[in-house]
């Protein structure tokens, strides 16, 4: 009898650790998927970003030459590079204002290389890499910092140049396109309005509806792949 209450015992103690282990393993892939679903949320919100953050980053990225020009006239003059950093502080626009106050406080108390790898790490667009490496290379070997700081401004210079370039272009692209889409929906309207048998043609006829919507078909699909194309270059 004891033997039978023992193994009763134990096979309880079995079934409760267990229910215990089914029990964590559920809040554990619960939590899981709550964090997912969180991760999820996060990235959809970067993916997401307003137009007007960006904006305000290309804006930045723009004014980092004239601060970096600023930092390479204090070094000429005799600073540190921290304090060439300091007294090149942007007035405009606000964000790389705040992002270069930031740098400079931290420079002051981690180091130069330090400051400059927290701000890549937070923007790493490619302004900001750049001059990220340019800072952290001219604090690390020294020589001419003036002439490397004058040099990544005048590449930064050249590739915002460029880059106004393939917008402009791609714009022209872009306009081409919704001009060449509107263009037979303008001729339809124009050539039923001289003939109306067109209309009635088109509308009122199994083969006129076929073609319509092969013809509409065809319109969409193109308009989407000349904006695919134009998009790319971003």
């Amino acid at each position: 009898m004891k033997t039978v209450l023992f193994a009763a015992g134990g096979a309880g103690a079995c079934v409760v650790a267990l229910a215990a282990a089914a029990a964590t393993v559920r809040r554990a892939s619960v939590s899981a998927r709550r964090s997912t679903r969180r991760r999820i949320d996060v990235a959809s919100l970067v993916r997401t970003a307003p137009p007007l953050r960006r904006r305000a980053e290309a804006r930045a990225d723009r004014a980092v030459p004239g601060a970096l020009e600023s930092a390479a006239r204090a070094l000429r003059s005799g600073a540190h590079l921290s304090a060439a950093l300091a007294d090149a502080m942007p007035v405009s626009p606000p964000l790389l204002r705040n992002e270069w106050r930031r740098m400079v406080a931290t420079a002051e108390d981690r180091g130069v290389r330090a400051a400059v790898a927290q701000w890549r790490e937070r923007r790493p667009s490619q302004a900001v890499v750049l001059t990220a490496a340019a800072l952290i290379v001219a604090d690390t070997l020294g020589g001419p910092q003036a002439r490397a700081l004058d040099r990544v401004a005048a590449t930064l210079r050249a590739r915002a140049v460029l880059d106004a370039e393939v917008a402009a272009l791609a714009a022209q692209s872009k306009a081409s396109a919704l001009v060449i889409a509107a263009a037979p929906l303008f001729f339809a309207v124009v050539a039923g309005s001289l003939e109306p048998a067109y209309v009635g043609f088109l509308l009122g006829t199994p083969p006129g509806l076929l073609m319509l919507v092969a013809g509409l078909t065809l319109q969409g699909v193109g308009l989407a792949w000349m904006s695919r194309i134009t998009a790319s270059v971003r």
